[in-house]
């Protein structure tokens, strides 16, 4: 009975979390349909992105978003300088996990991106989904 219970609660929870509006984050986000436009930077494949974009894989849930049951996706529009380093994020998602992407992607080394020898401006999307396990193995 306690098992149904748990099952009950969990559905309840997505359903309240999956129907929820994302939350803006102040000063550094945009609708989550509209893309941001850097007219200089490249655009590229999927295979040149594993070759030169060392972006994290996975991320650190934040401590006050887990205890505060935060879940959801943050989506991430990315701007990465000639040097490789991110110069600029467009986020939309909960404010608490935003706030780890964004500190996880400004420490992450990407390797120079060259147009005819030249390092140029990369421009990406990633997302990251934050979801909490009901499993009590």
């Amino acid at each position: 009975m306690r098992h149904l219970a748990r099952l009950l609660a969990s559905v309840l929870l997505f359903a309240i979390f999956s129907s929820a509006q994302p939350q803006q984050h102040p000063g550094r986000t945009k609708d989550p349909q509209e893309q941001p436009t850097w007219p200089n930077a490249a655009h590229l494949s999927a295979k040149e992105e594993t070759k030169y974009l060392r972006l994290p894989l996975f991320l650190q849930y934040p401590a006050e978003a887990k205890a505060r049951h935060i879940t959801g996706t943050v989506v991430l529009h990315i701007l990465i300088g000639p040097t490789g380093r991110v110069e600029d994020i467009d986020a939309s998602g909960d404010p608490l996990l935003v706030s780890a992407c964004i500190e996880a992607l400004t420490h992450s080394k990407n390797k120079p991106y060259l147009r005819n020898g030249q390092p140029v401006e990369v421009e990406t999307t990633r997302s990251y989904t934050f979801y909490m396990s009901t499993n009590t193995f």
